[in-house]
């Protein structure tokens, strides 16, 4: 059994009922400098409980007064000899018995424990033994979103204080003698300061455990493909899932013995239907590119694990912003960072950001291998880019809404496919798993394929191009463009379908566009 660890940043949710966390919520966040049994008779559930856990400390790990706010995640009793102590700015420690604890840490013996357990029981000779039981409460930090986007991998440079991480643009390192290496740096393909910065804020973005920047998306992919699956393996994909994914899986990964099931993500048992002994990977769009379907997260987990499959979920389209894959039970998360996370156009790149240790090992040792990292200048566009991706993914969302109200009031637009809307399909999940439903709109034109490309055509402020997830507006034709590859297989997407990436560009102009874009 491994030891209690408290104060840890990454732990596991055990469920602590709903009351008991606020109380112990509360003492963590307000009494840490003051964590003794009295504070837990203080916040305790009842006088009973009190009275059971008696003289028992509360530890909550350091002196650390930087905690905004924490969240508890687990609550145990243990004999103090069995607690392993991990603080967020240091390595594991773990020591033999209390008197080697008490010598390392005789600061925080006198501050947190003898004082104040004395003070509170009135017993002037109180002592700590080993096998003195303890309440020891498991909580991470945690910040907002906009806060992480900002600092998460990013601390003031040590020599200079720029708050802006540098671009480390070099290829190689000075070793301090054979093996000497300085942080862990030898060469840039294996790893970059830079790059460093960017795959911390996604995994912090994501909720994860290790994230991976790449030259691109599709890297992204296919170094995950390779890493997980092998011969005679099977993998699940979406029956509209992008192009290039579609392209990848059909054309390169099925020519090395990997078989491939298209399913609806949309419906639980369409995925199950497809799920084989052999399926190794669920691999998942929601919204889906380019129809926005949207895939219960949660749900899917459940039953590719129930078939030791993992489950993957390409958030490009949401953005850490509107939803956390990982959190729902999804084992890897995939995105296009050239879309929403960079923002402006102007990178292409790719990220995984996994939710175990073990797995994001795997994928580092063939990230190096196989070599489709992000270069450092690209990185620096891509954290760049994760800076204003709160603000600017309310914009996309604000715009796109009046876009769909537009859109679902002219006479000849057949369809919407928009998340948002109480009539789409995956409404009550989108709503259950996202923050807001996101920048992307698909519709139908009255008039088949010679009207969608029409429309196209003759947008102006939207811009005929592929691609998403800009500040600038966007339109294509998925038919002709993103999705050619997919043309007379089974992901083959309506001929009279439109795709909008809805900018951040006044909406009123936007809306006056479309409408002339639309007239006949």
């Amino acid at each position: 059994m491994p030891w209690p660890r408290v104060g840890g940043l990454r732990t596991l949710e055990l469920g602590v009922p709903g009351p008991l966390r606020k109380r112990l919520t509360d003492l963590v966040v307000h009494g840490h400098k003051r964590a003794t049994a009295g504070l837990l008779a203080e916040y305790a559930v009842d006088r009973e409980e009190v009275e059971r856990v008696g003289e028992r400390l509360v530890l909550v790990g350091n002196d650390d007064e930087s905690l905004a706010l924490v969240e508890v995640t687990r609550v145990d009793v243990v004999p103090f000899g069995q607690v392993r102590w991990e603080f967020a700015d240091s390595e594991d420690e773990g020591f033999a018995d209390v008197d080697d604890w008490r010598a390392s840490h005789r600061w925080f013996w006198e501050r947190h424990t003898v004082g104040p357990v004395r003070e509170h029981t009135g017993d002037p000779n109180w002592s700590l033994t080993s096998e003195t039981d303890v309440v020891c409460v498991w909580f991470r930090v945690v910040h907002g979103f906009e806060t992480l986007a900002i600092h998460a991998g990013q601390e003031p440079d040590p020599t200079t204080g720029a708050v802006v991480p540098p671009i480390y643009a070099t290829s190689t390192y000075a070793q301090d003698g054979i093996g000497g290496l300085r942080a862990g740096y030898e060469y840039s393909r294996t790893a970059n300061p830079t790059r460093t910065a960017l795959e911390e804020c996604l995994a912090s973005l994501e909720d994860g455990a290790r994230g991976l920047a790449f030259a691109s998306g599709m890297a992204a992919e296919d170094t995950l493909l390779r890493t997980v699956l092998s011969p005679g393996d099977h993998v699940v994909i979406p029956d509209d899932a992008y192009g290039g994914t579609y392209r990848l899986v059909s054309n390169v990964v099925e020519r090395w013995g990997v078989s491939w099931t298209p399913a609806h993500v949309s419906d639980p048992e369409s995925v199950r239907s497809a799920l084989r002994p052999e399926t190794k990977v669920v691999w998942v769009e929601t919204p889906t590119n380019p129809l926005l379907g949207v895939a219960d997260i949660a749900t899917l987990a459940g039953m590719a694990h129930d078939t030791a499959a993992l489950l993957v979920v390409d958030n490009t389209f949401a953005t850490p912003y509107l939803q956390q894959p990982l959190s729902l039970g999804a084992d890897v998360v995939v995105h296009s960072t050239t879309k929403y996370c960079g923002g402006h156009s102007d990178v292409v790149g790719g990220a995984l950001v996994v939710s175990d240790n073990g797995l994001g090992d795997e994928l580092a040792y063939h990230q190096n291998a196989i070599g489709a990292v992000a270069g450092p200048f690209d990185a620096w566009l891509v954290l760049r880019g994760l800076r204003t991706l709160g603000v600017r993914m309310d914009r996309h969302c604000d715009n796109a809404e009046r876009v769909v109200a537009l859109l679902q009031a002219h006479r000849r637009v057949t369809e919407v496919f928009y998340p948002g809307l109480p009539g789409h399909r995956g409404h009550e999940v989108a709503a259950k798993q996202m923050r807001r439903f996101g920048g992307m709109v698909s519709f139908r034109v009255d008039g088949g394929e010679a009207a969608a490309v029409e429309v196209c055509n003759r947008a102006r402020l939207f811009t005929l191009g592929e691609s998403l997830g800009g500040v600038e507006s966007l339109i294509e034709h998925p038919g002709r463009m993103t999705h050619a590859s997919a043309t007379g297989s089974p992901l083959e997407v309506p001929a009279d379908l439109v795709r909008l990436s809805v900018g951040i560009e006044s909406v009123d102009d936007l809306l006056s566009d479309l409408g002339q874009a639309l007239s006949a």
